[in-house]
C-alpha cells in the first residue's frame, strides 16, 4: 500500500509539472502569436509609410496627395477610416481628403470651413503632438463622426514640418492598438511625411508662380519690344546679342539666327564697329546706369549715312545675378535735315524780315537826311563865303583871327563832307561802270588819304588783276573810307596792309587788315546799320554807305575781327558787268 501511495504521488507531482509545462507553453504560443501579430501590424504600418513615401515621390499636387494617401492607409494598414485636412492661417479648411467616410464627412467640411474644429483638431493643433482619443463616442458627443468610432479608438496628428502646421490627419484604428506607442509613432511620421510633401508642393508652387509671373512679364515686355517701331536691341555684359526687336532686323537688314550670341561689333558685316560707340559702350556706360540722347553719326553699310540717337540702360538681373544693357536707336536723319532746312528758313525769314525792316528805317531816315542836308548847306555855304571874304580883307589879321577863320573853315569842309554822307546815303547813285583798274584806283585812294607818320601801309597788289566793269568815283569812296577807318582804329600807331587778288576769273577782292584795337564780337553785327558808331565823332554812316555803294557793283564787304588782334576789312567785286557809254 505505502509504495502503491508513493507511486500515486510522484504520478500527481509529474501530472503537475506537466501541467505547469503546458500553461507555460500555452504563454509562450501566445506572446508568439502576439509577437506575430505586432510584426505584422508594424510591417503593415512600415508598408504603408514606403507607399505613401513612393506616392510622395511620384505626385506633385496636393488633392491627389492627399487622395491617394487616405487610400493607401486604408488598403495596407487596414485602417477603417482616414481624414484629411489642409487648413490656412486662420484654421479654415482648404482642401480635404478621406477614406472610409463618404458623406458621412461632409459634416465635418461644413464645420472646418467656417473655421470650427472639432476637440481633437483642437488639441492636435494646441499640442502639436499625437492626439488619442480611446472612445471617440463618450468622449466627443459633439463630434458628426463619433458614431463611427463604435469600439475604436482615434488618432489626430497635425501635418507639421519646420514649425509649419499645414492641417491634421485623423485615423479610425482598433481599440486594442489605440495605446500602442509604436503605431502611435510610425503614425506620426506618416503625418510627418505628409507636411514634407504638402511643403515641397507649396514650394513648387510658389516656384511656378513666379516663373509664370516671369514669364508673363517676360512675354508682355517681348511683346512691347515687338511693336515698338524703333530698334531695339539687348546685349549681356561681354557686349553679345541676347535678344533683338523686328525693327533692328528691318532697318540694319540682319536677321535674329545671324545675330543672337554675337558680338554687337560684329554685326551687318561690322558695320558697328564705330570707335565712338565702343567708347560710349565700354567707357561710358560702366560709369554710369544710363545715357540719353546720344546722338552717332555714322555711314552704315546697309542703309548708308544715318543719324542715329542712342538711348541705353545699364539692367541687373537678380535672378541669375547678370547684367544686361538695353539699347534703343532712333534714326533721327529726317528729323535733323527736316530741322536744319526749318532752321534755315526760318534764317532766310528772319534776314528778310530784318531787311525789310532795315529798308523801312534807311527810306525813312534817307528823306530826313535829304531834308537836313539841303536846309544846312545854305547856311554853310553863307558861313563859308564869309570867311573867305573875310580872309580877302583883311590883310594882317591877329593871329587869333587868323586861327578861328582857319577852324571855320576845317569845321565847315567837315560839315561839308558830313552833308555829303548824307545826301549820298539818302540818295544813292547807280554805278556809272567802265573799265577799272582796282589797284590803280586804291593807289589814288590811298594818296588822298592823310596818313599819320605812325602808321605804315605796306601794300601788296597782285599784277595781273584782271581790269573789272566798276564806278572808279564810287569805288574810290568806298576804299577811302575803309582806309579812314583803319587809321582811326590805330589812335597809336601801326601797320596797314592793303592787298588785292583775284581768286578767280569772275571777281577781285581787296583786303584791308591793320593791327588796331579790333571790335568786340557784339559789335560786328551792327556795324553796317546806320547810325551806329563807337566814334566819338562820327554819325554812323560811313560803312553804310560803303555797303550801299559796294552792293550797287554785285558785290559784298565782310570783316573778321577779334580785340587786341585788329581787323580785316574785304571787298570783292564781280568781274563783269555792262559798260556805261
Amino acid at each position: 500500500m505505502k509504495g502503491e501511495s508513493e507511486t500515486k504521488k510522484r504520478l500527481i507531482d509529474e501530472l503537475a509539472k506537466i501541467r505547469q509545462r503546458v500553461a507555460e507553453l500555452e504563454v509562450a504560443e501566445a506572446e508568439r502569436k502576439r509577437a506575430e501579430e505586432r510584426l505584422e501590424r508594424l510591417n503593415a504600418v512600415l508598408s504603408a509609410i514606403r507607399n505613401v513615401n513612393q506616392l510622395i515621390r511620384t505626385e506633385k499636387e496636393r488633392n491627389p496627395l492627399l487622395q491617394g494617401a487616405c487610400d493607401r492607409l486604408i488598403e495596407t494598414r487596414g485602417y477603417h477610416n482616414v481624414w484629411i485636412a489642409v487648413l490656412d492661417k486662420s484654421n479654415k479648411l482648404q482642401s480635404y481628403a478621406e477614406s472610409g467616410l463618404g458623406e458621412d464627412f461632409l459634416p465635418i467640411v461644413k464645420l472646418l470651413k467656417r473655421g470650427d474644429l472639432t476637440d481633437c483638431a483642437r488639441k492636435a493643433l494646441a499640442q502639436s503632438d499625437v492626439v488619442v482619443t480611446e472612445d471617440p463616442p463618450s468622449a466627443c458627443a459633439d463630434c458628426p463622426l463619433s458614431g463611427k468610432y463604435a469600439g475604436r479608438g482615434r488618432i489626430t496628428v497635425p501635418l507639421k514640418h519646420q514649425g509649419e502646421v499645414y492641417g491634421l490627419i485623423s485615423v479610425s484604428i482598433p481599440g486594442d492598438l489605440v495605446e500602442d506607442e509604436e503605431e502611435q509613432a510610425l503614425f506620426h511620421e506618416v503625418a510627418c511625411d505628409i507636411a514634407f510633401a504638402l511643403r515641397a508642393i507649396e514650394v513648387e508652387d510658389k516656384r511656378k508662380r513666379a516663373e509664370r509671373v516671369v514669364q508673363e512679364a517676360r512675354e508682355y515686355a517681348e511683346s512691347i519690344v515687338a511693336t515698338v517701331r524703333e530698334p531695339l536691341v539687348a546685349l549681356d555684359a561681354a557686349l553679345r546679342v541676347v535678344s533683338l526687336n523686328r525693327s533692328f532686323c528691318q532697318t540694319f537688314k540682319v536677321t535674329p539666327e545671324e545675330t543672337v550670341g554675337q558680338l554687337i561689333y560684329d554685326l551687318g558685316n561690322r558695320q558697328w564697329d564705330i570707335p565712338k560707340f565702343r567708347k560710349l559702350l565700354e567707357e561710358i556706360l560702366p560709369e554710369n546706369t544710363t545715357f540719353e540722347d546720344f546722338e552717332l553719326e555714322h555711314d552704315f553699310e546697309s542703309i548708308g549715312r544715318r543719324t542715329m540717337m542712342l538711348n541705353a540702360r545699364r539692367i541687373y538681373r537678380e535672378a541669375n545675378k547678370t547684367q544686361m544693357i538695353l539699347l534703343a536707336i532712333e534714326d533721327v536723319t529726317e528729323r535733323k535735315r527736316a530741322e536744319e532746312t526749318a532752321e534755315e528758313r526760318t534764317k532766310e525769314l528772319r534776314d528778310a524780315q530784318e531787311q525789310l525792316v532795315r529798308k523801312k528805317k534807311l527810306a525813312v531816315l534817307g528823306q530826313l537826311a535829304g531834308g537836313v542836308g539841303h536846309e544846312l548847306r545854305n547856311p554853310l555855304g553863307a558861313i563859308k563865303n564869309a570867311a573867305y571874304f573875310l580872309n580877302m580883307v583883311v590883310e594882317e589879321p591877329d593871329p587869333e583871327v587868323k586861327e578861328t577863320l582857319e577852324i571855320i573853315e576845317k569845321e565847315v569842309a567837315t560839315s561839308e563832307r558830313i552833308i555829303g554822307s548824307l545826301l549820298g546815303f539818302a540818295r544813292p547813285q547807280p554805278p556809272t561802270r567802265r573799265k577799272t583798274n582796282i589797284n590803280e584806283v586804291v593807289e589814288e585812294a590811298l594818296s588822298r588819304a592823310a596818313v599819320p607818320e605812325r602808321v605804315q601801309v605796306v601794300c601788296k597788289f597782285e599784277e595781273a588783276l584782271p581790269p573789272i566793269l566798276a564806278d572808279p568815283d564810287q569805288l574810290g569812296q568806298v576804299f577811302g573810307n575803309t582806309i579812314l577807318n583803319a587809321i582811326q582804329a590805330m589812335p597809336e600807331g601801326g601797320e596797314l596792309v592793303i592787298r588785292s587778288e583775284a581768286p578767280g576769273s569772275d571777281w577781285v577782292s581787296v583786303f584791308f587788315t591793320d593791327t588796331g584795337e579790333g571790335i568786340p564780337k557784339e559789335n560786328l553785327a551792327k556795324l553796317f546799320e546806320p547810325l551806329f558808331t563807337t566814334k566819338a565823332r562820327g554819325i554812323g554812316l560811313g560803312l553804310p554807305i560803303i555797303k550801299t555803294l559796294v552792293e550797287g557793283h554785285g558785290g559784298a564787304i565782310e570783316v573778321q575781327s577779334e580785340v587786341g588782334q585788329g581787323a580785316t576789312f574785304t571787298v570783292r567785286l564781280p568781274v563783269g558787268g555792262r559798260e556805261e557809254k
